[in-house]
């Protein structure tokens, strides 16, 4: 983060309100994931236990989704901000993340 605030030329003192507001966000997530992990949990459980499946599976199932959204915008958006920006096979780094290296 610091390093991508030098590069875009953002003032230093700028970076406290960023890291407060950083900081807030993954709280503020981290209560909404277990909202929704537990509203997961309330809908699956009488299916689950009617089929015999693992009812405490369902919050990890919901997770892939931000998961996979998560990554796709950090794919997507990331800035290499040291050594060559390819990974050590060579590849460009967004195709070495899709190949699996």
């Amino acid at each position: 983060l610091v390093s991508e605030a030098r590069a875009r030329g953002l003032p230093e003192e700028s970076l406290g309100e960023v890291f407060a507001t950083a900081t807030t966000a993954n709280a503020m997530s981290a209560v909404l994931g277990g909202i929704a992990a537990q509203a997961s949990l309330e809908f699956d459980r009488t299916h689950a236990v009617a089929a015999g499946r693992n009812m405490y599976a369902a919050p990890f199932n919901v997770a892939v989704v931000p998961l996979l959204l998560c990554s796709v915008l950090a794919l997507a958006t990331w800035k290499e901000r040291f050594g060559r920006g390819v990974w050590s096979s060579g590849k460009d780094m967004s195709v070495g993340a899709l190949t699996g290296l």
